[in-house]
């Protein structure tokens, strides 16, 4: 791990620990927490994107206050709701195997869009299927994914306009550089209107990364055995319905309390030496788990051996400070938090250094 994805472990960790207390969050939140901070390939797409380090805390903080809002904690394939079912169910998005640089490959069929089913629940769907490219990239040397779009039976009476900036904002704020390369299949002259209109809302990046191609190209891309036998492949276990994808089944919670692959990945990201203090005033407090101490923010950095403790760790917090969670109430957001404990620690060194320079003058 690289000293500057644990850094900015260290720093979301404090930052959360330092104020939680004034969050309404709930075991679902922290838990999701534990996942983001340990995600090194989601880390790793907000520092290829922002490139600055400072940016890069902003944006993750801001990123994680969207998931509050958006209750992304508590969404799996139990909970999202019949319309995204029905999407999954139909195939809008399906999940297979690797490219040829090891990325994951999703498959979109937009030909499945049903307008009556409105913007939200196109955007539930899209945030579901991203959130499941998220866990399938963690751990992944490779942290991006390959798109291929088949437009195949896609016409304008399909096309919602207004669903695309919305879409796109999404992808550009909250996924960035998750996609790598995408694909576009089955393009053709009835689609022209539609690029036209999208061209302009992408980033010149973000076009870089389309190619238009026909099916008997995916070969470029994709190793053969693992194309699909309806795409000219030798790959005929090509899933349709989400019940048999084990992408899904693995990184969708499908299953009710199921342990994901992504799980055994933190637990691995996060196995380092716990730091141990003797003579530790938090020896005898609730920091004291199984044995193992682990510090609160405003002494060092914490570290812990598994998702679990780090899990625990949170959970503990809330003890620690008073009641639990929810003891104060607030819509604050910790963007907001962030920013204001920033401008108290300005404003106190000024101070202090206010009085030095006074206290220097015989004042």
């Amino acid at each position: 791990m690289s000293t500057e994805i644990e850094n900015l472990q260290t720093y979301l960790l404090d930052t959360l620990l330092e104020h939680q207390r004034y969050l309404d969050l709930t075991s679902e939140h922290l838990d999701d927490f534990a996942e983001l901070i340990t995600d090194q390939s989601l880390l790793k797409r907000f520092i290829k994107k922002y490139k600055d380090i400072p940016t890069v805390q902003d944006k993750l903080i801001e990123h994680f206050d969207w998931r509050i809002n958006h209750n992304i904690a508590g969404m799996n394939y139990s909970t999202v709701g019949n319309i995204v079912l029905q999407y999954m169910t139909d195939g809008i998005f399906r999940f297979h195997k690797f490219d040829l640089k090891g990325r994951p490959v999703c498959y979109i069929l937009p030909k499945f869009f049903k307008k009556e089913n409105g913007i939200e629940g196109l955007k539930s769907t899209v945030i579901y299927a991203l959130e499941i490219l998220r866990r399938w990239t963690c751990g992944n040397d490779n942290f991006q994914v390959l798109i291929v779009m088949d437009l195949e039976d896609f016409g304008l009476i399909q096309m919602d306009y207004e669903s695309v900036p919305l879409i796109y904002e999404i992808f550009r704020n909250h996924y960035p550089q998750l996609v790598g390369q995408a694909i576009v299949l089955n393009y053709g002259w009835i689609h022209a209107g539609i690029w036209n209109f999208i061209r302009p809302i992408l980033s010149a990046e973000a076009r870089d990364k389309l190619v238009f191609v026909g099916a008997e190209k995916l070969i470029d891309y994709i190793p053969i055995e693992n194309i699909p036998t309806y795409y000219g492949g030798l790959d005929s276990s090509y899933p349709v319905k989400p019940e048999v994808c084990p992408i899904i089944q693995a990184y969708g919670g499908l299953v009710k309390g199921q342990k994901t692959a992504e799980q055994k990945y933190i637990r691995d990201a996060l196995r380092r030496n716990l730091h141990q203090i003797p003579n530790s005033p938090y020896i005898n407090s609730p920091y004291m788990l199984d044995g193992d101490l682990y510090y609160d923010a405003v002494t060092k950095p914490i570290h812990a051996k598994s998702a679990a403790d780090l899990q625990s760790l949170l959970h503990t917090q809330a003890k620690f400070t008073g009641g639990g969670f929810g003891r104060t109430l607030s819509s604050t957001s910790l963007s907001t938090l962030t920013k204001l404990a920033l401008q108290n620690r300005i404003m106190m060194y000024l101070l202090v250094t206010m009085i030095q320079r006074n206290g220097k003058r015989g004042i």
